[in-house]
């Protein structure tokens, strides 16, 4: 919980700056079932609120700026004994390792709701594909990432495209002279990418996100 102000219930934070039901599930275990009920999920002056019950407190509550990354993943989710759905989810990690999975009743919601979280938070500019379809190729990179290398280093970027290339759900990956990465594949998280290359070595100040796609 939010150390600032203790909320007693929702009603407390109205006006919202946005509010949903939806399937909330804490990822910590990589669970692979949701409760039953949905949540109140409620967003206030760049604060994520998710309430069990309107005339309750929290039961989650923290500042977006706190947030290590926002990204958008692809499982077969069971709802219920009698109900699984499979398609994009809308997953969010904060500082603190917390793990969240959250299932709007829509991707064109879910996708206004991570648009809106990105814009929330400053830590990073991830760019994520409007449109994510698992059945179909495409040619467009999800993540375009800038490498500031030297000149002649074609063996770094030998490097960087396998270690990129063993990420999952990655099919191939670019590296053009000025060090723009671009990785191709379904549902590619950006952080998954630069976390990638800074384990293999690359320093962070040296690596980017870049949205001139």
């Amino acid at each position: 919980m939010s150390s600032y102000v203790q909320i007693y219930s929702a009603q407390e934070l109205q006006p919202f700056d946005k509010s949903d039901h939806m399937y909330v599930m804490p990822y910590k275990n990589k669970q692979k079932q949701f409760g039953k009920h949905k949540h109140i999920v409620i967003l206030k002056d760049a604060e994520l609120f998710i309430f069990e019950k309107l005339s309750a407190p929290p039961k989650y509550q923290f500042p977006l700026d706190h947030c290590q990354a926002v990204a958008v993943s692809e499982d077969v989710i069971k709802l219920s004994a009698e109900v699984q759905y499979a398609g994009p989810l809308f997953k969010l990690t904060a500082k603190d390792q917390a793990e969240f999975l959250m299932l709007p009743d829509s991707f064109e919601k879910q996708f206004e709701w991570v648009q809106t979280l990105l814009n929330y938070s400053e830590n990073y500019k991830i760019y994520l594909k409007h449109k994510i379809n698992a059945n179909t190729a495409d040619e467009k990179p999800c993540v375009r990432v800038m490498i500031l290398l030297p000149s002649e280093a074609e063996q770094l970027k030998l490097v960087a495209q396998q270690i990129l290339m063993n990420l999952a759900r990655v099919q191939h990956v670019t590296i053009d002279e000025e060090g723009v990465v671009d990785v191709y594949g379904q549902v590619i998280s950006p952080i998954g990418v630069l976390d990638a290359l800074e384990c293999a070595g690359f320093q962070p100040q040296l690596l980017s996100l870049y949205n001139g796609m």
